[in-house]
This record gives C-alpha cells, sequence and structure tokens, in this order.
C-alpha cells in the first residue's frame, strides 16, 4: 500500500509520464484568469508555510487514511513536516526523514522530480500542457466565494480520470485538491493556515545528523 506521503508527493507530481495530446479542445479562459490570480500571489511570497491534510479512501474501506502535517517553502528550499516523515530541501539535498526506525534517505534535490512535494506544482498545475481543466462548480462558504476547478488528463492511459481543485477566489488560495483514480482510489488533500514571509535560522532547510544519534543513513546522491 502507497503511504500518504509518497501519495502527497504524488498530488504534486508535475513530472508524470503523459503521452501526447489525443484531443483538441481548450481549457476554460476563466478558469485560468482565476488560477493565474491565485499562482502570481503565491509567487510574491519571499516564503510561506501551509497546513495540509491528506486523505485516501479505497474502495470496499469507507474509513480514510488520514496524514496531517506543515509545509514550508522559501525559494529553491523546503520542509515537510508530518508525523510519519520529515522531509528536508536545501535546494541541492533532499532528506527523507523517518522518525519511527531512525532512519534518513539523502537523494540529489533533481532526482525527487524537481521539488515533487511542492505545492508550487499544485498551483501552477495548469501552465502544463498535460490537462485540460474549466469550471464545474460555484458556491460560497460562509463569505467566501468557492470555484471548482476540473481537470482532466489528456493521456487516456493516465490512472487517473480527473482532478478537482478548489479555489477561494475571495482569498484567491487553494482549499483543497482531490484526484480519482480509475481503480476506485480517492485522495484528497485540504490546504490551511497560511503564513507568509517568515525568516528561518540558517539549516532550517537541512538535515542535521547530530540531532538524531544512532541514525541510520542511506545516501542515494550521485
Amino acid at each position: 500500500m502507497k503511504n500518504l506521503m509518497s501519495l502527497f508527493a504524488l498530488l504534486l507530481l508535475v513530472q508524470v509520464a503523459f503521452a501526447q495530446k489525443t484531443i483538441t479542445e481548450e481549457s476554460d479562459p476563466r478558469a485560468t484568469k482565476l488560477l493565474d490570480k491565485m499562482s502570481k500571489k503565491f509567487e510574491g511570497f519571499s516564503s510561506y508555510e501551509l497546513d495540509f491534510s491528506v486523505s485516501m479512501t479505497v474502495p470496499d474501506n469507507d474509513e480514510p487514511q488520514v496524514q496531517k502535517g506543515k509545509f514550508i517553502r522559501k525559494g529553491a528550499q523546503y520542509r515537510v513536516i508530518s508525523h510519519d516523515q520529515n522531509i528536508f530541501c536545501d535546494a541541492q539535498n533532499v532528506w527523507i526523514f523517518t522518525p519511527k526506525s531512525n532512519e534518513v534517505q539523502i537523494n540529489d534535490a533533481d532526482d525527487t522530480g524537481d521539488d515533487f512535494v511542492s505545492p508550487d506544482k499544485l498551483f501552477n498545475l495548469y501552465k502544463t500542457d498535460e490537462y485540460l481543466y474549466h469550471i464545474s462548480r460555484e458556491f460560497k462558504d460562509g463569505k467566501s466565494k468557492m470555484v471548482e476547478v476540473e481537470f482532466k488528463p489528456v493521456d487516456r492511459m493516465s490512472d487517473f480520470f480527473k482532478v478537482k481543485m478548489v479555489l477561494n477566489t475571495t482569498t484567491n488560495q487553494p482549499k483543497s485538491i482531490k484526484i480519482f483514480y480509475k481503480d476506485g482510489l480517492r485522495v484528497t488533500m485540504t490546504l490551511s493556515g497560511l503564513k507568509k514571509n517568515k525568516t528561518y535560522d540558517k539549516g532550517f532547510f537541512s538535515f542535521d545528523k547530530s540531532k538524531h544519534p544512532g541514525v541510520k543513513v542511506e545516501d542515494l546522491r550521485l
């Protein structure tokens, strides 16, 4: 079974092996305008933090598995903090630390799919040529105006058949994204608690081996 952190990575992965476009439809210009606003907002931050919750529901099991954590981003550096795994990236190296087993795996940043866990990939999903998208629903959540944008992969052989992203158009922030897999798997990520333009100590985005006595290191860097 895929663990939830892997699913979180998959939610945000742009390096998916899609085939050439087989259809000639165009995406919704109004949706593009709303997505542009969201993307530009986050591009304007020197740093940001987001709380996330990833839930996975499999067929024949109504009880979802849930993983909660925090994502912290500054330029090309980031951290993912959760109960099961902590991920550090200093723009050159990526450390994936598992506290329960006291193990850390080290990779070159380029080998992890170019910031494979980055919400930036979510914000810029629409800029790739791998999806067609349109506004599928508009509604209000309290005083906030919400829009649901539905993405469909252009490759008909994709493992999933649609992705739904809910945007808060009042704040220009994403609220959730849900992936619908063909085998019945459903993965939903919700985002909240935005904090922006914070400063971080030197070394915050690197794994410090001295803080974890006896840690087992698997160095996969080239």
